[in-house]
């Protein structure tokens, strides 16, 4: 499987993850209104699944145009970082709202998956240890897609331990 292959089907992951939460959006207010540490995570997830689907989406246009080598990966590497930071700032805000809010565990795991997106997608641009490549982006983009995916089970458990409405 080439990298480019697996961008697709990381794309199509990211797409996956959108509408799933897209739908449990609708279904969970349905009843009533989310408290503010469910709509913070929803946000993350569906914020999480598009960036990666632009991240992933990306190559694929600029390899259709005839960007090639390392030229492409530098560039989508850094366009991943911008991105990245991008998502930092508006957690980080999110995440000041919410200080007062319980922080579990998944929470600070998807913060330091954050950092290691900065960190893979800043190495692809300086070249270290490799020249650019489609590999290390591609690694960046799955630490990316790991971000939603934690924000999941953590939104999934705080619905499995809420106690049932009297």
């Amino acid at each position: 499987m080439n990298v480019f292959s697996s961008l697709e089907t990381t794309a199509e992951i990211s797409v996956t993850f959108a509408g799933f939460i897209s739908i449990f959006m609708v279904l969970a207010r349905r009843d009533e209104s989310l408290a503010l540490e469910i709509a913070a995570l929803i946000r993350f997830i569906l914020l999480g699944s598009m960036a990666c689907l632009f991240l992933a989406a990306l190559p694929l246009v600029a390899g259709g145009i005839g960007l090639t080598g390392t030229a492409l990966w530098r560039l989508a590497s850094s366009l991943g970082l911008a991105a990245g930071l991008g998502m930092g700032i508006f957690s980080s805000r999110q995440r000041r709202d919410l200080r007062d809010r319980e922080v579990t565990a998944f929470t600070r795991l998807a913060w330091v998956l954050i950092s290691a997106v900065g960190l893979s997608f800043l190495a692809n641009i300086i070249g270290w240890p490799l020249s650019p490549n489609g590999g290390v982006y591609l690694a960046g983009v799955w630490l990316g897609l790991a971000i939603p995916s934690v924000n999941l089970v953590d939104l999934v458990f705080r619905f499995a331990l809420k106690p049932p409405a009297a």
